[in-house]
Formats: C-alpha cells, sequence, structure tokens
C-alpha cells in the first residue's frame, strides 16, 4: 500500500473511506478491503467511476416504494414531514455541523440493517424533533409495524431490543427532542472501541429530551449514556431497557419530573466528576434506583421509589465533593461504602434517612461531616432492613427487621471532624470474623475529633462509641442497649460527656484504660442511684463505669420519664425595693437580692438554690443558700445582708420537692463579675462615668437637672440621664429658646454640675428615696460645699471626692462649680457636667488644678451623708403652694429664692427650704418645706392656691418631725382654704400638736406694746375673730398669755368686750392678763396666748412686745 494521506470515518455506516496516493480504498469494519496498488489503470479508473456513483447514491436521500429512504450527510437544513413518513435510515446518517435537521410531529424514522449492520443517526450540527402529544414522532426498528408494514413481511418479523444503534450528539452538536419514542436500538458492537457502541441515545454534546418515551433499548447495556456536556430530561419515561436507564460518566445532568422503571440496570447511575440533579422524579422496579460512585455532585429533591430491591440513592466507594449536601426527600441514602476525603465536607440536613446497604457497609470521615438534625426532624444512620423510616428500602414487602450488627460503623479518622446533632444511630457495629484492627469496633469508631449533641446511639453491636484516639464532646444524647456504651482503650484520648442517658448497656456504661480521665458529670446512669463502681459508688445501680470516669455529680431522675425542674430569668437587686443590678454593676449597699423564675413540669413546689462565691473562688457546691418553696411559675428569692466589700459571682440551680435539680444556671458571662460591693464614693465615682458625654442640663439662674424623676419618683438609670427624664423646674426661666415655668415638670435630658454628684451618690445609695431622705441632700454645688462635704488632702482623695471652684470676697467662699474624683481611668480621672455647651466630660485633676477659681487649701472635699440631716417638713398635695413660718419667724415662699453665682436655690439660708419631690394625683408636684435644724415652738403654714385651679379642687397638708406626721387637711377643697393657716406647735421632746391660729394684739390701743413687769395692773389682749374661730366660743377659762391667766370680776367673771374691732365682719374680743403673773423676762421680745374652743379646738396667737422693769 501507497502512504496514508487522508482517512474520512463514516462509523455510522461502518465504513471506511482512505485515499492511499490519491486513490480511494473502502475498507468495512467486518474487513471487506480494496487495495488499488493492485490494480491495473482501466481497472483502478472504473472502480473509481463506480465508487463516485456510489457516493452520489449513498449521500443524497432516495424514496422507495411509499417510503423514504435516507442515509449519508445532510449538509444543509432539512425538515421531514408526515407526508414522506416513515423516514428509513439505510446505513446511516449525520447531520453535518453547519446544518438543522427539523423533525415535525408523526413523523416515523425506521432504522434498517446495512450489509448486516445496523443503522444510527450521528448529529454534529442540530436535530429539532418537534413532536406533540398527540402526534409523537418515533425513532424505533425497521421491525416495528408503526407507521405501516415498512418490510413488507407482515408478521413475520417482531421489534426488539438492538434492533438499531441509536442517536448520537457530538460535542458540539444539539439535540432538542420533545414528544419522541425512541425504542428497540442500543446495538452494541462486537468489539468496539468507540464510545458509540451500545446506547439508544449518547450525548457528548448538548441534548435536552422532553414529554418523551426511551424504551425498549439494550440488552445488559445503557439506554442513554452521557459523556460530557448538558443532559436535561423533563417529563419523560424511561422504561422497560435492557440495561441502565441513564449512565452518567460526565458532564451535568438534569432530571425532572420523569419516570424510570424496569430497567435491567439501574435507573440512573454517576460516577466520574458528573453533576447529577434528580426532581420530582418516580423510581420502579431497576436493580437499584439510582447509583452512585467516584465524586459525581448530586442533589435532589421529591422523588418517590414505588419498588424494587433498592429503593434510593445507592453509593458504592463513593466520595462526596466538598459541599456536598444531603437532604430529605422519600427515598432514603444506601450506604456501601462511602469516604468523605480529606479537604472536603459533606453536610447532612435534617430529616434525611441513611440507610446501610450490607454488614459490609461504613462511612468513613477523612474531612468533615456535619449532621444538622433538630428536635423535630431527626437525621438517621440505620439498616436497610429498618422498615421503621425511609419505607421497605429493600422491597422484601417487610419481612425483615433492622437488628444490631447490620452493618458495621462510621469511622472518624484521625484529623476527620464530625459534628452530629439530633440524629439516631442503629443496628450498627457489625464486626467481621477475625478483625483485630482498632477500626473493627463501635457504631461510632473515633480517632479524630466527635461533637455529638442530641442523640442516640442505640441497639448496636459490642460497642456504641469506641474512642481510640482524638477527642470527643457528647451532650444531650441517649447511648443505650450495646454491649458498652463507650470503650476508651489504651492510648491518649478525650472524652466528655453531660446531660445525657447511659443504661441498659449489658456490660459497661463507659470503659476507659485510655491515660486521661473521662468527664462525665451530670448524666443518668439508668437509676437514681448513680452508676455502679466497685469503690466510689458501690450501691449504684445504674449502668457500671470503670476507673478513670469522673460520674459524679449525677442525674438522680430519668430524662425520658421524669423531667427536672426548671430555673430561668435569674437576676440580682439591691436594696428591699429590688434595684436592679447588671452583671459587673458595683454598689455600696449590701443587701442583694437574688431572684429567679422556677417552673416545674411535674406541678411540683420548687425552691431555689444559690451559691454565691467571691470572684476568686471556685464553684464546689457548699454553703447554698436556699429559698423557701414556691409554686411552679412563680419566683423565688433569697436576700443576703452584710456583704463584706468585693467582687462577686453566683450561679443558682431549681429543687422540687422530690429532689431533682435542674442544671446550675450561671448569672451573666461565665468568668466575669457579677456584681461589686464597693464604697459608696466608689459607687458613685463608677456611676459617673457611665454618662460621659451627656448633656449639661441648666443654665445660669436655672435649677438644673438632677437625675431624680419626679413622676416616677426615682433616681433614674443612665439611660434615662441620656434619654431623658421628668425633672422639677422651679424657676420661669427661657431654655434654648422655649419658655420654662417655675414650678413645673419638665422632660429633658442630663444633669448640672451639683445634680452629677446627687445623681451619682443618690442613686447608688437608694434610687427610690428623693434627697431628702438620701445621702446628698443639698441641690447646689454652694450648698453642697458647706452642708453635705468635709475637706480632705489631696494625698488623701479617693474615688467618688468632690472639687469644687469659687472664689472669696467679704462674704466667705461663693462655689460657683463641682467635678468628681473618679480615680485613675487611663486617660482621665475626673468627670464633671462643665456647662452647656460641652456637656459631661472627663478631665485630669492636675489641669484643673490650674484654673483661677479653685482653692487647693479648700477645694477637695468628700461628701457625708445627710440622710438624717431633715429634721422635720411640712408637705402639700397640690394644687396649692406652701407658706411656712417658723417658730423663730422666718418665713418661706415659692419666691424666697437664693441665687448663686451659676444655681439658684429656693431657701431661707440655714433655717427653711423649699423644694418638690412628688406629684399629686392631679400631676402637680408636691410641694415641701423643710428644715435640717430642731425647732422648738410654733409653726404657721398657710396654703395658697395655684393658678388656673378649681374651687373645687382639694388638697391635704401634712406635717412631720422625726418619726411623727400629722395630717392637717386631707381632700379639702381650695374654696376652704382657711384665711389664717394652719398652727402646729413642737415641743422640745418632739411632740407636735395642731392648733388653730388666732391674730391678737398687745395693748390695742398702743404701737409700742410695752409691758412693765412691776405693775400690778392688767395688760389688754385683742383676740380677733374670723372664718375659723368664733370669739364668742372661747373657753375664757383657758386663755393665758406668757402662761398669765385672764383677770376676773370680783363675782368671778372674765372682764371682756366684745365688738368687731378691725371692721372685717367677725366680732372680736379684748381680755385683760394679770400683769404680775406674766412669764415673762426683760429679753423677751414675743408672747404668745393659748386657749381652747368649747368643741375642744386649742388656739394659738402671738405678738410682739416690749418688757420694761
Amino acid at each position: 500500500m501507497g502512504k496514508l494521506k487522508k482517512c474520512l470515518f463514516l462509523e455510522d455506516f461502518f465504513i471506511v473511506i482512505h485515499i492511499v496516493d490519491k486513490i480511494p480504498k473502502i475498507c468495512k469494519n467486518s474487513g471487506i478491503s480494496i487495495n488499488f496498488n493492485y490494480m491495473n489503470k482501466k481497472a483502478k479508473n472504473l472502480l473509481i467511476t463506480g465508487f463516485v456513483l456510489f457516493l452520489g447514491v449513498f449521500s443524497f436521500p432516495y424514496t422507495v416504494s411509499a417510503v423514504t429512504e435516507v442515509s449519508g450527510v445532510i449538509l444543509e437544513n432539512t425538515t421531514w414531514i408526515v407526508e414522506n413518513s416513515p423516514y428509513v435510515v439505510n446505513g446511516g446518517i449525520s447531520v453535518s455541523p453547519d446544518a438543522t435537521l427539523t423533525i415535525e410531529p408523526g413523523v416515523v424514522i425506521k432504522f434498517k440493517l446495512y450489509l448486516g449492520y445496523p443503522s444510527g443517526m450521528v448529529i454534529n450540527g442540530n436535530l429539532d424533533v418537534q413532536g406533540t402529544e398527540a402526534n409523537k414522532v418515533y425513532f424505533t426498528s425497521y421491525a416495528d409495524d408503526i407507521g405501516g408494514d415498512t418490510n413488507g413481511d407482515g408478521d413475520a418479523s417482531v421489534p426488539g431490543p438492538n434492533n438499531w444503534k441509536g442517536i448520537k450528539v457530538e460535542i458540539n452538536g444539539q439535540a432538542d427532542i420533545d414528544n419522541a419514542v425512541i425504542r428497540y436500538g442500543g446495538y452494541h458492537v462486537p468489539n468496539c472501541s468507540y464510545s458509540f457502541c451500545y446506547d439508544a441515545l449518547n450525548n457528548l454534546g448538548t441534548l435536552n429530551l422532553t414529554n418523551s418515551e426511551i424504551s425498549y433499548n439494550g440488552t445488559g447495556w445503557y439506554a442513554i449514556k452521557q459523556l460530557s456536556g448538558p443532559l436535561n430530561i423533563d417529563s419523560t419515561v424511561i422504561t422497560d431497557n435492557g440495561g441502565t436507564g441513564v449512565s452518567i460518566k460526565g458532564g451535568a445532568v438534569q432530571i425532572n419530573n420523569s419516570i424510570i422503571s424496569n430497567n435491567g440496570g439501574y435507573g440512573v447511575g454517576a460516577g466520574g466528576n458528573a453533576e447529577l440533579t434528580l426532581s420530582n422524579n418516580i423510581f420502579e422496579n431497576n436493580s437499584k434506583d439510582v447509583y452512585l460512585t467516584g465524586n459525581a455532585l448530586f442533589s435532589h429533591s421529591n422523588n418517590t421509589s414505588l419498588g424494587g430491591n433498592y429503593r434510593g440513592f445507592y453509593m458504592y466507594s463513593y466520595n462526596p465533593p466538598n459541599g456536598s449536601v444531603w437532604n430529605e426527600d422519600d427515598m432514603p441514602y444506601i450506604v456501601d461504602t462511602v469516604a468523605i476525603l480529606s479537604g472536603s465536607a459533606l453536610t447532612i440536613e435534617p430529616g434525611a434517612v441513611i440507610k446501610m446497604g450490607d454488614a459490609s457497609s461504613f462511612l468513613w470521615v477523612l474531612g468533615v461531616l456535619n449532621v444538622q438534625g433538630t428536635d423535630e426532624n431527626k437525621v438517621y444512620f440505620t439498616s436497610i432492613k429498618d422498615n421503621t423510616v425511609g419505607g421497605d428500602t429493600n422491597g422484601d414487602e417487610g419481612n425483615s427487621v433492622g437488628s444490631a450488627g447490620q452493618w458495621e460503623r462510621i469511622i472518624i479518622n484521625a484529623g476527620g471532624l464530625a459534628n452530629i446533632d439530633n440524629a439516631i444511630i442503629r443496628y450498627g457495629g457489625f464486626k467481621p470474623s477475625g478483625c483485630v484492627s482498632q477500626l473493627c469496633f463501635g457504631v461510632i469508631n473515633n480517632a479524630g475529633t466527635l461533637n455529638l449533641t442530641n442523640s442516640e446511639i442505640i441497639d448496636n453491636d459490642w460497642y456504641g462509641i469506641y474512642q481510640t484516639a482524638g477527642t470527643a464532646m457528647i451532650d444531650s444524647t441517649i447511648i443505650a442497649r450495646q454491649s458498652r456504651g463507650i470503650y476508651l482503650p489504651s492510648g491518649n484520648s478525650s472524652l466528655v460527656i453531660h446531660n445525657s442517658l447511659i443504661f441498659n448497656n449489658t456490660g459497661y456504661g463507659i470503659l476507659n484504660y485510655s491515660s486521661n480521665t473521662v468527664d462525665a458529670t451530670r448524666n443518668w446512669w439508668g437509676d437514681p442511684t448513680g452508676p455502679y463502681h466497685y469503690v466510689l459508688n458501690t450501691g449504684g445501680l445504674g449502668n457500671a463505669v470503670s476507673d478513670g470516669v469522673n460520674f459524679s455529680p449525677w442525674f438522680n431522675y430519668d430524662p425520658t420519664t421524669q423531667q427536672p425542674p426548671i430555673i430561668t430569668n435569674l437576676q440580682q437587686f439591691r436594696l428591699d425595693e429590688k434595684v436592679e443590678m447588671v452583671e459587673g454593676e458595683s454598689t455600696a449597699n449590701n443587701l442583694i437580692i437574688f431572684e429567679s423564675l422556677l417552673t416545674d413540669q411535674n406541678e411540683e413546689n420548687v425552691k431555689m438554690q444559690v451559691e454565691l462565691k467571691e470572684y476568686n473562688q471556685f464553684f464546689d457546691e457548699q454553703n447554698l443558700l436556699e429559698s423557701d418553696y414556691v409554686s411552679s411559675g412563680n419566683l423565688a428569692s433569697i436576700t443576703v445582708n452584710d456583704l463584706p466589700k468585693g467582687d462577686y459571682k453566683w450561679r443558682a440551680r431549681a429543687v422540687n420537692e422530690t429532689g431533682f435539680t435542674s442544671e446550675w444556671k450561671e448569672f451573666g458571662e461565665i468568668s466575669n463579675i457579677d456584681f461589686s460591693v464597693v464604697s459608696i464614693g466608689q459607687a458613685a465615682a463608677d456611676l459617673a462615668t457611665t454618662v460621659i458625654d451627656g448633656d449639661y442640663l441648666g443654665d445660669a439662674q436655672n435649677y438644673g437637672g438632677k437625675g431624680w424623676d419626679i413622676v416616677s419618683k426615682q433616681y433614674v438609670n443612665t439611660s434615662s440621664v441620656i434619654a431623658g427624664y421628668n425633672y422639677y423646674h422651679a424657676k420661669t426661666v427661657i431654655v434654648d429658646g422655649e419658655l420654662r415655668k417655675g414650678n413645673s415638670i419638665y422632660f429633658d435630658d442630663g444633669l448640672d454640675c451639683s445634680g452629677l454628684v446627687q445623681w451619682s451618690y443618690n442613686r447608688s445609695y437608694d434610687p427610690f428615696n428623693f434627697r431628702i431622705k438620701n445621702y446628698i441632700l443639698e441641690d447646689s454645688a454652694q450648698n453642697q460645699y458647706w452642708r453635705n462635704s468635709h475637706a480632705v488632702n489631696e494625698n488623701e482623695l479617693d474615688d467618688g471626692d468632690l472639687m469644687f471652684f469659687g472664689y472669696d470676697d467679704t462674704a466667705g467662699r461663693h462655689v460657683t462649680h463641682v467635678a468628681m474624683y473618679v480615680g485613675d481611668r487611663g486617660n482621665y480621672n475626673v468627670v464633671h457636667a462643665a456647662n452647656k455647651a460641652s456637656g459631661i466630660i472627663v478631665a485630669n485633676k492636675e489641669d484643673l488644678k490650674t484654673l483661677n477659681f479653685f482653692n487647693d487649701d479648700t477645694g477637695f472635699r468628700r461628701a457625708i451623708n445627710r440622710i438624717a440631716a431633715v429634721r422635720g417638713y411640712a408637705y402639700v398635695a397640690s394644687p396649692v403652694d406652701l407658706v411656712v413660718t417658723d417658730p423663730e419667724g422666718n418665713k418661706i415662699t415659692t419666691s424666697t429664692v437664693v441665687y448663686f453665682d451659676n444655681e439658684m436655690s429656693v431657701e431661707v439660708p440655714d433655717e427653711l427650704y423649699y423644694t418638690a419631690g412628688e406629684l399629686g394625683d392631679d400631676g402637680r408636684p408636691k410641694d415641701m418645706v423643710y428644715w435640717t435644724k430642731d425647732k422648738v415652738g410654733n409653726f404657721l403654714i398657710k396654703v395658697v392656691s395655684e393658678a388656673n385651679t378649681s374651687p373645687t379642687d382639694t388638697y391635704s397638708l401634712f406635717f412631720n418631725v422625726g418619726n411623727n406626721t400629722i395630717t392637717l387637711a386631707e381632700d379639702v377643697p381650695i374654696s376652704e382654704i382657711p384665711k389664717k393657716g394652719y398652727g402646729v406647735s413642737v415641743s422640745d421632746t418632739g411632740t407636735i400638736e395642731e392648733f388653730t391660729p388666732v391674730n391678737i394684739d398687745i395693748k390695742p390701743d398702743s404701737s409700742e406694746n410695752t409691758i412693765n413687769l412691776g405693775s400690778n395692773g392688767s395688760v389688754p389682749v385683742a383676740i380677733f375673730g374670723s372664718d375659723t374661730v368664733d370669739v364668742k366660743n372661747i373657753d375664757l377659762n383657758t386663755v393665758n398669755l406668757a402662761s398669765a391667766s385672764i383677770k376676773l370680776k370680783g363675782n368671778g367673771d372674765a372682764i371682756v368686750k366684745y365688738e368687731d374691732l378691725n371692721s372685717d365682719g367677725y366680732d372680736d374680743v379684748v381680755i385683760h392678763i394679770l400683769t404680775e403673773v406674766l412669764q415673762l423676762t426683760e429679753n423677751d421680745v414675743k408672747a404668745t396666748l393659748e386657749g381652747v374652743l368649747m368643741d375642744g379646738t386649742l388656739i394659738k396667737g402671738s405678738g410682739l412686745i416690749r418688757v420694761v422693769p
């Protein structure tokens, strides 16, 4: 033969044409060969001429006796129509790369033998099959009488598998096949080395198959073979094929809404690096419904198997690609051998069922396994014979049942990681006969890392968990009904198990030969007495434990039948008023309350146990505090008094009447300080730092914010200082362009300088007591300097001490500002409410000392507790204001305003102070006048109605000294306010007594009221009548002035005269007092008259006098 120049393969025809020395050579796979080198020229020319004629016939369709016979190469766009149907492919046909073959509805294409070999079709270009539901397109055997008895033999020939080859889609070809029936193909060429040797459909390009049927193809091979490119199958029936329905070696395949049944091989088989997606398909009676091997990437949803011996996704020597997800479906996973390779991760979602195919099946974890079941939707690892989940997977109609040892195990290799949550693993643990390898034991065999939670390891052969190395963290898991629950052979491994149930294992619950102690505390061992240990718990009736197992404490109840009590909502408070403390808060109060919500599902009474420790101590369940029993669903509390200063932590648990206990629950974050008991100064300093960058509330000559919310009646928390609160505004001013009336309530945020001090201390000390019963009484920096602090040296400064700023003049020290020293806080040690522009800011002491208004000698001071400073007070519920005159004649009203340089106060300095700390029922402030020194004598208290009040509005008035309080008025209408007010006398022992005030005039005809104690005469005194006193009702026998009685006539009657002296419409009376018995001295300037009305009401009145010898 000459040199081979070119070879054209028409493998569809089973003919190969060679051009040798420019002379064609025709060869057939059968071995037919013509060698032109041995022919003479004439013979060669004759043969060439015949060959050219042969090609002309062979390359173009021709019609023979009412059919359209086709073969060769389609070089241009061509349409096969039903009028020319059936089309008979004789020898083979192909569509060239630039051509499209369109096949209309109803067309029948039959393939006949050529030279003894079946025909086929190759798509290098495009195939567009346009069948309809009513008019399918058929690709079938020449012997198939669909479309007529084309071969003309009547019933002599019967179609069957392998009658023709198939349709091959080449790499750049595309076939869109809709509503077609492809049957009786799949011929297998003997000794064929090509990829297109035994498939009804063979795809290397793009194949879209919809609404079609692939049936009765092949004998033991494939109906559809996928090699590369995309394959999309939808709404198609793949049935009764001799071999596998769809065999996938590569490319991306989607099969949806199809029926795959009665195939002699697998329904679908995938291997290599193929991608397979199955959705909404029905499988039935295939040898295996779905078969996966190699590294095929697989996903699925809503598939169903109706029959067969392997009704699921069968996996043999399968390595899930990284990122694979197994999810719930109507078909389970059937594992023969699966390995998650190093660097790969497999996630198993809730509800997935994994069944092991036989006793040698296993799952090997060299990479990462994440099992993500839920309490409602567990993941199952079980036997193929287990029909209780995933259905009758092995198709024996329920004749087999799951039992121990029906599959091997999950093996976690060194370096592997298994996170298993909410899984049930059962019926495994098979140990091959004679196997001595450590890989032969346990349904879970761990040498890597195992995290097992909320799961069940039950009914397995030999050991539940066999750990040879690595670590295991197990929680809330049942390990039961194995020979041994957990076995650790010799070696270095770590295992921790808590909150779990280890029971009914025939040998040990835990048997440990490793070099590390197993932490197995807080588990149920099958009996309230705990696990049996031959030394440590000889009375234990639960599963046995070996040495090297720390099992105490254990659960004394069975969580499967009994539930422990539950403890939630742990809170901590200070003071009886229950001021909540957040984690890490410091307090100056050493009364701490611990509280929690306790519930018991058995409706037993429950108590709380608290373990309180100093922060540097360990919890050891010693010296527990206990509450009283409460009914389920109620709060329990424990109060601790007199805690020494220090940092503390605590935890609590619930205990019911049976003795069942909850888990210990630690307050806050583990390892954090829960609270600290500190000095009041430290607590105030810590609190002051929480409002840094807050606003300044106040202005010059304006009563600023003190942090007291007059509505909620408390010193507010930090967030309210920042966000705003309801504060009492004493004087009418303009603030930020807004008119704010005095004696009113406004909502605003921030503090002024003295307010920062008052709020920090008083909230730390007792947030629910107004300043008159709290640590810092004074409202202004001036008064805090003089009355609420004492001087300290700079080298004695402690957290919470104060720095005062001001100036001195002839009137004394004028304080204009106060700041708080908070100790070293890194870049600052002072916090102060600087001014309205700057707000609450930080500073350094050394910098502030350089200011002109700071005096090193007197500027450092320490706050003193003024909680007992108030000696008495009068307060009235709105809508009235107070006018109070004390025994010394000091008088205070709402207008008695004292201005300091940057602040103001309503006060008579050192004597009387006017404030408001609460609201009345009508929402108006309750006015209060208080004093800080003991006052003995008579108080005159008048009430004055505020603006915009109704005569029917009512008020109530109270007076207090020490522990004594009297009610002067209760729900009295405004229209009945007594003009003379109310009188209260205070004795030197603190006794208080109410009286009705009267006006008197001593010596009414004299302007000097001179009294000569040496005179033997009498002193006239006028008692004026009023709306509250009818002078004719005075019991004259009870009247005295300065302890001197009234002068009587000779007949014993009083010398009196009734007349309206001041022309006010009320009768007045003039009496005479014996001068010689007046209890007066030359230094007295006032004399008091007392008497009693006929109804027993005490009356008092005072007048100015001048005593002469």
